[in-house]
């Protein structure tokens, strides 16, 4: 079955002219949007000051993780980028406004389906952090002192671990331009088709018939940066795609019960026929409407035909990669990669 099989309106303009795409996805024939089951994507920071982590006790009001520790985070909303995520839920778990210094990498949860996206950042010496509405306390501890045992969510717990065996993450990310393309908008029910109403104190937006309730974030995609004996395999984008005409990484939208690793390694074999193994997070672009984790790995078959995606596929050296013309995160991804030695 493809999809939500209750599915029957389009969210955006109540329209019943709604078909499947590709999996687990709809698509309006009327206005043309795309309602993209994707996970929902949490960012948070693990603010770090002489070798001590602040986390937070969430309130035992909460509704997952009651009384148990975590790093300050929350939802991703529509508009924000990750790291504006992190800074505002920081603000408002531990009252202190961080200055982010590195991506770490993401981490998945699959039930429910959310990708986790920690910050490493710093605070100013004058700076001290006190509990917010949704926390009872809030504390430094040493990175041997850190209770394991009561923090609150695996994806915390494998953050952490990376975080203290000194994970260093990156500083390859920065915010892009979003896409010229119809965007989501919760104004029907999907399932009942009922007009909806505004999103309540919890950012849902729930039916008043069927009370199905629905949060509209920037959707989570990921991308594959391809180096295959010190070139970088680029394509083209295909007309009526986004960034038409222009070289782009392969990417593409993470589908339900994905790692983002899995996501970019499945979209490289999909769009290029080239196969790899994604061991590496090397970067983090976003616009206010979607985010993109970018990996990077050894390839195990070099053999690149391009596909509906991309109307052309080459391999560049470095400098080959600067002179063309090239869409979202891949022109700094390209400086990243001859500035560390990777691409001639």
């Amino acid at each position: 079955m493809h999809g939500d099989p209750a599915q029957h309106y389009c969210p955006a303009c109540g329209s019943d002219r709604v078909s499947p795409r590709l999996v687990h996805h709809w698509r309006c024939e009327a206005c043309g949007v795309t309602d993209w089951k994707n996970p929902q994507p949490v960012a948070g920071t693990f603010v770090v000051r002489d070798r001590r982590v602040l986390l937070v006790r969430r309130s035992r009001e909460m509704e997952y993780g009651a009384g148990r520790w975590a790093f300050p985070g929350g939802f991703v909303e529509q508009g924000e980028t990750p790291w504006q995520a992190a800074v505002r839920e920081t603000c408002e778990e531990a009252g202190v406004r961080p200055r982010i210094l590195r991506a770490l990498p993401p981490q998945t949860v699959l039930a429910p389906h959310h990708i986790v996206m920690p910050f490493l950042a710093e605070l100013t010496a004058d700076e001290e952090p006190a509990p917010g509405s949704e926390c009872d306390e809030v504390a430094w501890f040493a990175f041997d002192e850190i209770p394991w045992e009561e923090i609150a969510f695996p994806t915390t717990t494998a953050a952490l671990r990376g975080l203290v065996a000194g994970e260093a993450g990156t500083d390859v990310y920065g915010e892009v331009a979003s896409p010229d393309r119809a965007r989501m908008s919760l104004r029907y029910c999907a399932r009942c088709g009922t007009p909806l109403g505004a999103p309540g104190a919890d950012g849902a937006v729930r039916c008043p018939s069927c009370t199905t309730a629905r949060w509209v974030n920037p959707s989570p995609t990921a991308g594959f940066l391809a180096i295959g004996e010190r070139r970088i395999l680029l394509g083209l984008r295909s007309q009526g795609r986004d960034g038409a005409g222009r070289w782009a990484l392969p990417s593409g939208h993470m589908e339900p019960g994905e790692t983002p690793a899995e996501t970019a390694a499945r979209e490289l074999l999909e769009e290029t026929g080239v196969e790899a193994v994604a061991d590496r997070f090397v970067g983090l672009f976003a616009s206010g409407d979607h985010s993109e984790a970018v990996y990077a790995g050894p390839i195990l078959a070099e053999h690149a035909a391009p596909t509906g995606e991309f109307a052309d596929l080459g391999w560049f050296t470095g400098a080959e990669a600067e002179g063309l013309s090239t869409h979202h995160g891949t022109p700094r991804l390209v400086r990243w990669a001859r500035a560390s030695g990777l691409l001639d």
